[in-house]
Order: C-alpha cells, then sequence, then structure tokens
C-alpha cells in the first residue's frame, strides 16, 4: 500500500492506523484524507484497523504489552544516538570512580583478632585508612550522579523525541540535557523530599492506628501501600516532564 507524503494532495484508502511514513518508527493515524499529527508506538495486527489496545486519537491507552514491545523497537532503532549517550555519560563517569575508590582503599587492611579462651574474635579492627583519600571519591561520585542525571535527561529526550516523530541527534540531546539539569535536579530533590515526608506520615499513621485499633492495620496497611506506590509513580513522571 502506498502513500503520498503528508505535505502533498491527499488521497489514500479509509481511515485507520498505518506504518508511520515520516519517522518510520510505530503507527500514523490516517483520517480518510491525510496524516494527522496523532502517532502510537503500537502496531496494530491489520493495517487500517485501528486495534482496541492501541493508542487512539480519543485518548485511549495502549495495552502494556503493545506499548513495552514498541518502546524496545523505538530503542533499537535509536541505539545509535542512545550509545554515544551512554558511553559518554555513564562509562567514561565511571572511570575516575573507579580510580578514587582504589586509591582511597589500597592501603586499608581489615585486622581480626582471635581470642585465645574462645573461637569467637575478641576484635576486628580497620588499618591504613585515611580519611584524606575520601575528598577525592566524593568528587568522583558527584560528578558520576551528574552525569547519570544528563544521560536520564539525553535519553528522555531521544526517545520522546523520536515518538513525537522529531528525532534529534545525540550531539542535540546532550547539549540540550546540559541547560535542564539544574532544573530536573531541583525537581528531583522536590519529589524525593515529598515522598519521603509522606512516607514518615504514613508510617506514623499506622504506628498509631496500630496502639489505639490494632485491627485497622488489616486496611491500612495494603491501602496505604498502594496509595504510595501510585505517588511514587506520579511523582517520578514529575521528573520526566522536567526533562
Amino acid at each position: 500500500m502506498t502513500f503520498q507524503h503528508p505535505n502533498s494532495e491527499p488521497t489514500g484508502p479509509a481511515a485507520g492506523w498505518y506504518p508511520d511514513p515520516v519517522t518510520g518508527v510505530g503507527m500514523r493515524w490516517w483520517d480518510g484524507t491525510a496524516w494527522t499529527d496523532h502517532t502510537t508506538l503500537g502496531r496494530p495486527s491489520e493495517p487500517g484497523v485501528a486495534d482496541q489496545s492501541d493508542h487512539r486519537p480519543d485518548g485511549g491507552l495502549s495495552a502494556p504489552g503493545s506499548w513495552l514491545g514498541s518502546s524496545f523497537r523505538l530503542v533499537a532503532k535509536r541505539a545509535g544516538h542512545l550509545f554515544p549517550l551512554l558511553v559518554l555519560l555513564s562509562l567514561v563517569p565511571g572511570i575516575p570512580v573507579t580510580i578514587a575508590f582504589y586509591f582511597a582503599l589500597k592501603d586499608v587492611v581489615l585486622v581480626a583478632k582471635p581470642s585465645w579462651q574462645s573461637n569467637e574474635l575478641e576484635s576486628i579492627s580497620i588499618e591504613g585508612f585515611d580519611a584524606a583519600r575520601l575528598a577525592p571519591v566524593i568528587i568522583a561520585l558527584v560528578v558520576s550522579l551528574m552525569a547519570s542525571l544528563m544521560l536520564s535527561i539525553a535519553t528522555t529526550l531521544q526517545v520522546s523525541r523520536a515518538a513525537d516523530a522529531q528525532p534529534e541527534r545525540w550531539e542535540t540531546s546532550l547539549r540540550r540535557s546540559l541547560t535542564r539539569w539544574p532544573r530536573v535536579l531541583g525537581i528531583t530533590i522536590l519529589v524525593g523530599v515529598i515522598f519521603a515526608l509522606v512516607s514518615a506520615l504514613f508510617v506514623a499513621v499506622c504506628a498509631v492506628a496500630a496502639f489505639l485499633f490494632p485491627w485497622a492495620l488489616v486496611l491500612a496497611v495494603p491501602a496505604g501501600v498502594a496509595g504510595l506506590l501510585a505517588l511514587g509513580v506520579r511523582l517520578s513522571l514529575a521528573t520526566t516532564a522536567a526533562a
């Protein structure tokens, strides 16, 4: 089946999902006269037939198996741009971390002193440890964490832009991650604080319920765990949205 380019005179078959001629990834909705902006990573079983498990312009969500498989296909298609980001922002920062840990721990010796009166150890001590050597380790870890944050931002940009039919090169995603990491870092810290406070409140409520109404834990614990999971997912989406 042949389609004309989206900018050409619209002709074609009935409305439905068809392989995206713009990006070559996933499907794009043909309204019967022209291509629309509605895309999906899902792949209906028959072209032109909107599978109920796929994302449609009416806002329906795809089945997990559909978008998971399509996500793998998208990642495979963008592997040439994701791999350089992985090397630069994950493997390269890991080298100084390894070197710093080596020099900080290379002279450390664990000394175990056995007891002469029993088969148990009398004491265990650490010798050769120099706290001053931890400074390079901390610096290397901070740099590595910042690089990991940038990797998360850059890969999010790669996948989201490709899914929106606007793929970009890895250099562009890397450059954009340099300008966005302060905002994402702030959102991440805020998300962590909110989640920690809500978790502490949940534990406190459970403790009070256990003291006053022990039977209430039967309902409070599963409901609270489900609520924390939902909160964690929603707050994590805030970090992705910031990226």
